[in-house]
């Protein structure tokens, strides 16, 4: 369960991470 949670956190960052890179 905690490792379903860190999965999940991770992908969120990486897609913020994702939205901040496509910013010009």
């Amino acid at each position: 369960m905690n490792q379903l949670k860190q999965q999940k956190t991770f992908i969120l960052l990486s897609q913020e991470r994702l939205l901040i890179a496509m910013k010009p």
